[in-house]
């Protein structure tokens, strides 16, 4: 069976008004054309986010600056040579959309990984926030290096915790070990510096 876009549209509107992260006005209609469903009005709770998207595309943009890790097992990652925890790299992040319960983002970079080969990173990530100052949350990763899985790209998700500093974000990520994909467990620290405040 094939699936059509027009199929898709209305499932993507409720789950993001159901999680509060709809960038939609207070009523929407929508046609959908061949989907047997000609329009459909939803209520959203949230508030609008009509600021947040005609405000400057830079005030969302960060520069990610990596950073340091930190691995459990420290005699393993000696062993075998997996010992590089100065992890030197850049990448990009940008908030797609805030509201007063998280934020979702998007981030891509590079890093010279415990291995000492440069892993490229590049996902999509979601936060909830913790008071004003931290958010929680996990961002779903595409990675690729030598040093995992046979360097062989492939998708995890990335526990994310976030403290605001204020003119930087600081960044602490954590990759459990898990099977061939990454063969030690691993704490990393980045910060995240906005374009525009």
């Amino acid at each position: 069976m094939q699936y059509s876009i027009y199929r898709l549209v209305p499932v993507l509107t409720v789950a993001l008004t159901l999680c509060g992260c709809s960038t939609l006005d207070s009523r929407i209609g929508i046609a959908f054309p061949g989907a047997g469903l000609t329009t459909t009005s939803i209520d959203t709770s949230v508030k609008s986010l009509d600021e947040f998207q005609r405000a400057d595309p830079r005030q969302n943009l960060n520069l990610d600056v990596y950073g340091l890790s930190y691995h459990t097992d420290r005699n393993g990652i000696h062993n075998k040579q997996r010992d590089n925890e100065y992890n030197i790299g850049l990448g990009f992040g940008y908030k797609l959309y805030t509201n007063d319960k998280g934020s979702a983002s998007i981030h891509a970079g590079f890093y010279n990984d415990s291995g000492h080969n440069w892993a490229k990173v590049a996902g999509l990530g979601y936060q909830f926030n913790l008071g004003k100052r931290w958010q929680l949350g996990a961002g779903l990763m595409a990675i690729q290096s030598r040093t995992y899985n046979n360097g062989l790209a492939f998708v995890a998700p990335i526990p994310l915790l976030t403290y605001d500093l204020g003119a930087a974000k600081l960044n602490i990520v954590f990759a459990p070990r898990f099977k061939q994909f990454n063969q030690f467990s691993v704490f990393g620290m980045y910060f995240s510096i906005p374009f525009m405040k």
